[in-house]
C-alpha cells in the first residue's frame, strides 16, 4: 500500500476480565497472532485487559472499518474490563456507523444488534443467548481440548474476512468449523458436542451479508493493444509501375551500355497478419 495511504482500522476489545473472558480471549488473542501477515494491511489497535475501556474504544472507534471482541454482555451492552460498558444501545451513532461488529459475547443480537444496524453500521454478528463453554480447571486454554472445540471455531470469521470474503462468508466459515468439532465430539462427549450444537444455533447475523472490510476495486483498464501477427486481415493492391534498369554488356573487351525498363503489373496480397516488430 502506498505510503501516503492509511490503512483501514481494526479495533480489537479483549476484556481479559474473570475465568470465561480469559479463556475466550486466548483464542481471540491466537486468531490475532494467526492472521498477523494478514493483519499488516491493516493499522490494528489492541485494547486488552485494563486498555479495554469506554474511552479507549470511543477514541478509536470512529474511523475503524472492523470492531471485533470477546466480553461479557447483556442484551443492551457490550463489556469490557472490569464488567464496565463498552458499548451500548444508547451510545452515539458515530461509534457504531460504518463498521462491521463482530462480537463474542452473551445476549448482544437481542437488543445490541439491531441498534448498531439502525444506527449505520454494515453488519453485525454475534450471539442472541449465552455463549456456552466447557473447559477444564487450571489449564492453559489453548491447550484444553475442551475449549478448542467449543469456543476455538467462533473465530474462524477473522481469516476469511482478511481474505476480503464477506461477513456472510465469515459466518460459514465459523458454522463449518462448528460442524467439524461436532462430528468430532457426538459419539466421544455428549456435553461438548451439545455445548457446540447450542453456539451454532446462537449465531445471529444482522445487517448486509456482503459486507466486507474493504470493499472491491474496478481493476483498471487494461492499456491499448498494439496488433500482433495474425490479428489483422489484409487485402491490398499494389499499382503497375515501371522500373528503369541500366545494363552493361561487355563484347570482345568493350562495355557497351544499355538502357530499358521492366513493366511490373498490378498485384493483390491477401492474407493474415503484420510483421511482428523485432
Amino acid at each position: 500500500m502506498p505510503e501516503h495511504l492509511e490503512k483501514p482500522k481494526i479495533v480489537v476489545t479483549n476484556a481479559l476480565w474473570d475465568d470465561a473472558t480469559k479463556r475466550s480471549g486466548a483464542y481471540l488473542k491466537d486468531i490475532i497472532e494467526k492472521c498477523k501477515e494478514k493483519l499488516n494491511a491493516y493499522d490494528v489497535r489492541l485494547l486488552r485487559g485494563v486498555l479495554d475501556t469506554k474511552e479507549n474504544y470511543r477514541r478509536e472507534a470512529p474511523s475503524a472499518c472492523l470492531h471485533i471482541g470477546t466480553g461479557h454482555g447483556r442484551p443492551p451492552e457490550y463489556l469490557g474490563w472490569a464488567n464496565k460498558g463498552i458499548l451500548n444501545t444508547e451510545d452515539e451513532r458515530k461509534y457504531k456507523e460504518g463498521m462491521i461488529h463482530y462480537l463474542v459475547a452473551c445476549h448482544l443480537a437481542k437488543e445490541l444488534g439491531p441498534n448498531l444496524i439502525k444506527d449505520g453500521a454494515k453488519a453485525f454478528l454475534g450471539f442472541k443467548d449465552e455463549v456456552k463453554m466447557v473447559a477444564s480447571a487450571n489449564k492453559d486454554p489453548l491447550k484444553d481440548r475442551f475449549l478448542k472445540a467449543t469456543i476455538g471455531p467462533l473465530w474462524e470469521g477473522l481469516p476469511k474476512l482478511l481474505e476480503g470474503g464477506t461477513i456472510q462468508e465469515a459466518k460459514q466459515a465459523i458454522f463449518r468449523a462448528l460442524q467439524r468439532e461436532f462430528h468430532e465430539w457426538k459419539d466421544k462427549n455428549q456435553l461438548v458436542a451439545g455445548i457446540i450444537e447450542w453456539n451454532y444455533e446462537q449465531l445471529q447475523l444482522m445487517g448486509d451479508p456482503n459486507a466486507r472490510l474493504i470493499e472491491p476495486q474496478e481493476p483498471p483498464s487494461p492499456p491499448p493493444s498494439h496488433p500482433e501477427s495474425g490479428d489483422l486481415d489484409i487485402d491490398l493492391v499494389l499499382e503497375p509501375i515501371t522500373v528503369p534498369v541500366e545494363i552493361k554488356l561487355k563484347v570482345f573487351g568493350y562495355t557497351i551500355p544499355f538502357k530499358t525498363s521492366i513493366e511490373i503489373p498490378e498485384q493483390r496480397l491477401k492474407g493474415k497478419g503484420i510483421p511482428k516488430r523485432s
